[in-house]
């Protein structure tokens, strides 16, 4: 199993530079990225693999390390068909086993901590997923709509490109 996380984008598919260039141009006008900003036709060709991800703190009383728990918000089409399931509405840590919701779980971490977007990528065994699959993913900061602090991340945007995976010739 590969699941790397990276703080760099170095190597990012040239598939999510649309992704990436929306949330750039609103960090470079100060401003942070808000989930009504995204604008789908912008990018249309990577809803199928696109997923919205509920930043869920549980401690509503606003504590700085109140523990914060991931839900499947959207998970687009093709997502679903190519891992064999559609867990829109669940829990991270209802999806994984715990050693691989960790692996997992790190990204959305750095996410969040860092306010900022971070590449993962690898190959998809760690989901068992019907085929095998290479992926690089761009997930990026949302913060607060509405009534929520302006400055707080309330969800992340990704997106997958995925890639047969073939295995080495012997």
């Amino acid at each position: 199993m590969s699941y790397i996380v990276e703080s760099t984008l170095d190597g990012l598919d040239p598939r999510l530079m649309p992704v990436l260039g929306v949330w750039q141009r609103a960090a470079e006008a100060g401003q942070s990225l808000r989930r009504r900003d995204l604008d789908p036709l912008a990018f249309h060709h990577l809803l199928a693999t696109s997923y919205l991800v509920d930043v869920v703190r549980q401690d509503p009383g606003g504590a700085a390390d109140a523990t914060v728990r991931y839900r499947y918000r959207l998970i687009g089409s093709t997502i679903v068909e190519r891992l064999g399931r559609d867990r829109t509405g669940w829990w991270l840590d209802e999806v994984y086993p715990p050693e691989t919701y960790q692996i997992v779980a790190r990204s959305f971490d750095e996410v969040v901590r860092r306010r900022a977007p971070v590449r993962s990528h690898g190959d998809t065994s760690f989901a068992n997923s019907r085929g095998r699959y290479l992926f690089d993913a761009l997930e990026v900061p949302l913060a607060g709509d509405g009534m929520d602090d302006p400055g707080l991340i309330t969800a992340i945007f990704g997106v997958l490109c995925f890639t047969p995976w073939s295995a080495p010739e012997t």
